[in-house]
């Protein structure tokens, strides 16, 4: 069998996104697994989708929306919305 020493310079691994699962999620954001199951139905947390039976998060998802959270906060109180 002859082995290429090019293939091995041009495989580039793919890269997977991390998925969370919601007790990962639940521990970032320092919320019971419960409130996020709720904002999860309600449309308000981060976006879960189901593999299977199992809900989970992608990170980046995980984060555009922590992020979003401190924008939404900053203008509130910029604002003068909240105390």
């Amino acid at each position: 069998m002859h082995h290429d020493a090019h293939m091995k310079d041009t495989f580039t691994p793919i890269e997977w996104p991390t998925l969370l699962k919601p007790s990962d999620v639940a521990e970032i954001l320092g919320v019971p697994e419960a409130t996020l199951a709720n904002w999860r139905y309600r449309r308000e947390g981060p976006i879960g989708f189901r593999v299977g039976r199992h809900v989970r998060y992608l990170k980046s998802d995980v984060e555009t929306w922590i992020n979003e959270q401190r924008s939404k906060d900053q203008s509130a109180t910029s604002d003068g919305l909240t105390s």
